[in-house]
């Protein structure tokens, strides 16, 4: 045999390994779609506009809600609590931003973790996040008093989204013209 027919054989068998381990990896170990890395608001179906359906919430009571979706153990929920400090302060004493918290761990965890971390929320609410179309925690919704979604924001928010925020938070509502 000649050194050529030596290396096409090897060639062969090469090429025969390499087809028969792409067809056992196809047939026995198939592919399973892969989440987002990210997963956005929109994919969880939270787009402007939408009503809002978390029951438990008098949306008519502020002049703009603002929903806090989040668990105690989400390492970014934890990174945002000086964020969420300032909103519960803007919320409490009847202002005219009610701070609302849903998470889907016991109402009673997570107000005692609201306390200890100094938060204010007008009501907390065990509702499962997947319910209502949260997909990562922490996501935020700015909700009018009409129960529509006027923006969501989703996960720690960088400085130019907490700017974005408070602007919202203080724009005139187009329904009754107030700061």
């Amino acid at each position: 045999m000649s050194k050529l027919e030596g290396a096409s054989h090897i060639c062969v068998i090469v090429v025969c390994v390499l087809v028969g381990y792409v067809l056992v990896d196809q047939r026995f170990f198939p592919k399973r779609p892969s989440l987002p890395a990210r997963a956005t608001a929109r994919e969880g179906g939270l787009v402007a506009g939408k009503r809002a359906d978390i029951g438990g919430i008098d949306w008519a009571a502020a002049r703009l809600n603002l929903v806090v979706a989040m668990t105690t153990r989400c390492k970014y929920c934890l990174a945002s609590m000086p964020l969420y400090h300032r909103l519960g302060e803007m919320s409490k004493a009847g202002g005219a931003v009610g701070l609302f918290v849903v998470s889907s761990e016991p109402a009673e965890t997570v107000s005692a973790f609201l306390a200890n971390e100094k938060v204010n929320a007008r009501k907390v609410l065990e509702v499962p996040l997947g319910s209502f179309g949260v997909t990562a925690t922490p996501t935020m919704l700015l909700v009018d008093p009409a129960g529509l979604i006027k923006k969501t924001y989703v996960g720690k928010l960088s400085a130019a989204q907490e700017e974005d925020l408070f602007a919202n938070i203080a724009a005139p509502s187009p329904r009754n013209g107030l700061p």
